[in-house]
């Protein structure tokens, strides 16, 4: 994790290439990281007052919100028997 202007970024390094970048910009706060492979969870506080758990694939590079709450909770990832998160 990074502090930048106020804001923390969580970033991801590649361990073949050293090669360091963020896992998903934003201007609000992230915190408690969670990996899984080559998934990131992490909770990020938005200007709505809520918190949101979000997803980033890091090979497809998709990320998407999982749940929004004013409560502040940290994300767990928990991956089935069957390798589904």
């Amino acid at each position: 994790m990074q502090i930048e202007s106020g804001n923390s970024n969580i970033y991801c390094k590649n361990l073949k290439t050293g090669k360091v970048s963020a896992v998903y910009k934003s201007k609000y706060v992230q915190i408690f990281p969670s990996v899984y492979g080559n998934v990131v969870v992490w909770q990020q506080h938005g200007s709505n007052g809520k918190s949101n758990i979000y997803y980033r694939n890091l090979l497809t590079g998709k990320t998407n919100i999982i749940s929004s709450t004013k409560e502040c909770s940290e994300p767990l990832l928990v991956i089935t028997s069957s390798g589904h998160s």
